[in-house]
């Protein structure tokens, strides 16, 4: 199983996550719609918290940024994270890769956020890193 399949399985197993829907035709009220709407409010401030294991990050800012018409998002910690975003039905995919002071730094990272129930503005993803540990991602537009 790849592990782009394996996240989608742990993100949806542990509730953070809704199913997959399936792709849609792109007339109103489509997936295709909301994914070009969501590419224009999508950048701006945000808050993002990161839990990898059992250690969490006190949340600090972050950005999603347009530049030549690819989203970026890009943490300013010790820790930075940084990678392109593209919307995708309920949410965006990320793919980036995370510094890190150990050994085997940067990690890569790929999974989809997707947007916390009831929140138009959060959006929420889980990674396996290549350690087989578990990265826990949350942004929130400030």
């Amino acid at each position: 199983m790849n592990r782009l399949a394996l996240v989608s399985l742990a993100a949806i197993t542990l509730g953070c996550v809704p199913a997959y829907q399936g792709e849609s035709g792109g007339g109103p009220g489509s997936g295709v719609q909301e994914a070009s709407e969501r590419e224009q409010t999508l950048p701006g401030t945000y808050t993002c918290t990161l839990e990898r294991g059992e250690d969490g990050s006190p949340p600090e800012s972050c950005s999603i940024a347009s530049r030549d018409g690819v989203l970026t998002l890009e943490t300013s910690s010790v820790t930075p994270l940084r990678g392109t975003l593209t919307p995708i039905d309920g949410g965006f995919r990320f793919r980036g890769e995370l510094q890190c002071p150990e050994p085997g730094c940067p990690l890569p990272i790929e999974t989809d956020f997707f947007a916390d129930e009831g929140s138009s503005d959060s959006y929420s993803g889980i990674a396996v890193l290549d350690s087989g540990g578990i990265l826990r991602m949350q942004i929130r537009k400030q």
